[in-house]
């Protein structure tokens, strides 16, 4: 019997949308040993076929992502090149 292969898929439906914005899917899987993670939307193609489209991303950058962070406040001083949020 051959191995069994550690790479895998899930797909959820987003039972908690509220928003159009939202994805009507979300799951992640693994290929490689690399994590990824993906959101999709319900489309209908010009021809009235249904299909789901979104992205792909890889789990560490979702966690690195940048987060933005506020001002200086008035007479505060920027201390180093990573405090600049451009």
């Amino acid at each position: 019997m051959a191995e069994q292969s550690k790479d895998r898929l899930v797909l959820f439906r987003n039972e908690n949308k509220t928003k159009e914005n939202q994805p009507d899917m979300r799951g992640e899987f693994t290929l490689a040993g690399i994590q990824f993670e993906y959101a999709l939307w319900k489309q209908t193609s010009q021809k009235g076929n249904e299909y789901y489209s979104g992205p792909i991303t890889k789990k560490e950058e979702q966690e690195t992502r940048y987060t933005p962070t506020p001002p200086a406040r008035e007479g505060q001083e920027v201390t180093s090149e990573d405090d600049i949020p451009f």
